[in-house]
């Protein structure tokens, strides 16, 4: 009963997310220019790790993301953490604290950009002349996480598989939009107020499902009486 409500909900959450990135596409037509600098920080990152003098460390630095992302998440959900070990191309995090949010904990790595979101946390506090340059350090670090991602990902974790390759890839591609709306969102203003109009987005668009569903019955109803 419960894989079944989780099903449920994870596509839900993904129907629900998707249905607001019409919107920031639209935002970023409008106002492109605001989002030039995390544009500036993707490729300068995409270009110095195809430089060896930075791209050295390269492997041990993505499995350090994995690891601590688990270990982040990990304490945001009060797990007990007993141990964190990071090698070149493996690493482990060993909790305990039941089995509430172990799956966004799990999969956490591979969608949640810790170091992009630490960022977004500060830049309220940035002046206005400075936020050029802290939104391409911002953009270096989404650059990083997505190669993180494309690196990781695949059906060869463990972390994927052990909640099936379906419902892992809707939760992660979930989670990516997610976290692609509150960055668009957060350029314009600042993490928090993204965060609230994604979460209103959600509510308003169950709100215009409920109407339709409900306008539906009725009609439905009054076809059955004719």
């Amino acid at each position: 009963m419960f894989r079944v409500l989780s099903y449920f909900l994870v596509i839900v959450f993904a129907v629900l997310t998707a249905c607001q990135l019409p919107a920031a596409v639209s935002g970023i037509k409008a106002g492109w220019q605001m989002y030039l600098p995390l544009l500036y920080g993707v490729g300068a990152n995409f270009i110095l790790s195809r430089i060896s003098l930075f791209s050295r460390n390269q492997d041990h630095l993505r499995t350090l993301s994995h690891e601590l992302t688990h270990w982040l998440v990990g304490l945001m959900l009060f797990k007990k953490i007993h141990s964190l070990n990071v090698e070149e191309d493996t690493g482990s995090v060993v909790h305990s604290g039941g089995r509430f949010g172990q799956m966004f904990l799990s999969l956490s790595p591979y969608c949640f950009p810790i170091f992009t979101i630490i960022l977004l946390l500060l830049r309220f506090i940035i002046a206005k002349e400075y936020l050029f340059g802290f939104d391409i350090a911002v953009g270096m670090t989404l650059g990083f996480h997505i190669g993180c991602f494309m690196s990781q990902i695949g059906s060869h974790q463990s972390d994927i598989t052990k909640y099936g390759l379906f419902r892992s890839y809707v939760y992660i591609a979930a989670l990516w939009m997610f976290f692609f709306l509150v960055i668009l969102f957060s350029v314009r203003c600042d993490l928090f107020y993204a965060v609230k109009d994604i979460f209103v987005g959600y509510w308003d668009t169950l709100n215009v499902f409920w109407d339709f569903c409900a306008d539906l019955v009725d009609k439905i109803a009054k076809w059955l009486k004719n």
